[in-house]
């Protein structure tokens, strides 16, 4: 998608630092003593640099109850954001549009959302699938069957879910009965209770398990003797599981070197995998502040 170039009047120091910089060592002192011939000059440069400005921006869009924001970052600095009330659960399609023109890297969703909502976007939102790289539900009240409808419309590369006590009967085994979300590469689980059953049904490469689960060390160790075996294409997995770590018995066998306390590198005839646990009573939310991350 081409990205466009209309963009707003920019704040100078909302600029890359190097561009400041640029601009500082182009005024000379007599400008300097002027405030209109200064601003003229600064906003010629941003003119001038406004295409290379607009491709370094990542867009986010943020679905809440009855709010659309559209967050816009450069360089990972947030930058400003636009707020769209909605009325009532829907969106109309005039900000649908609107969203298209933008490259919009994340859609994260914090709200309830009916399956025939769910349905309605998803035939807009299909149009940002070519540039949507990572979808959120963060507590969501919408059923398997909308969220795999906005999986399906999006097909982002990485998913991250933070469960809730009250997620409408959402869980990772009613999940994986849907390939969308089976082949996800990149996938974030909060609070899920995943089991090793579910384990051994996704296919992503990273995998990452935060708080609440019933991984147990036998099942883990399965997996990576699957995975040792060529059975199985992993890369990366960062979990929490329900058992005290026993690292001797979890990697016996295997060509193993400790990174750190929590962290391993698991050696096969081709590949390295990256593992990292956290037994109980460790939070790696609180350690590691995922929540407000993902």
């Amino acid at each position: 998608m081409e990205v466009s170039t209309n963009m707003d009047a920019t704040h100078m120091f909302d600029l890359p630092p190097e561009l400041i910089v640029r601009i500082l060592r182009d005024l000379d002192e007599q400008s300097l003593g002027r405030l209109k011939p200064v601003c003229r000059y600064i906003n010629s440069l941003i003119q001038r640099h406004r295409t290379t400005l607009a491709r370094q921006m990542i867009y986010m869009a943020v679905f809440k109850e009855g709010e659309l924001t559209v967050e816009r970052y450069l360089r990972k600095s947030r930058w400003e954001d636009y707020k769209y009330p909605l009325p009532g659960p829907y969106v109309d399609e005039k900000t649908f549009r609107q969203l298209a023109c933008a490259d919009i890297d994340t859609i994260r969703f914090q709200m309830h959302v009916p399956d025939d909502v769910a349905r309605e976007w998803a035939e807009h939102l299909v149009d940002l699938k070519s540039t949507t790289f990572r979808v959120v539900f963060s507590r969501c009240h919408m059923s398997v069957e909308a969220m795999i409808t906005l999986l399906t419309a999006l097909r982002p590369q990485q998913v991250a879910i933070e469960f809730g006590a009250d997620s409408r009967g959402i869980s990772v085994e009613k999940l994986c009965e849907h390939a969308a979300f089976r082949e996800i590469s990149h996938l974030n689980l909060i609070n899920s209770r995943v089991t090793d059953d579910d384990l051994r049904l996704l296919d992503a490469q990273y995998l990452t398990v935060y708080e609440t689960s019933r991984l147990t060390l036998a099942g883990l160790r399965q997996i990576l003797l699957d995975w040792y075996n060529g059975k199985r294409t992993i890369k990366d997995y960062h979990l929490s599981v329900s058992e005290r770590i026993v690292p001797d018995r979890l990697f016996d066998g295997l060509p193993t070197r400790r990174r750190s306390v929590i962290a391993w590198e698991v050696r096969s005839p081709d590949t390295v995998l990256h593992v990292s646990i956290i037994g109980p009573g460790v939070s790696i939310v609180k350690v590691f502040d995922v929540i407000s991350t993902c």
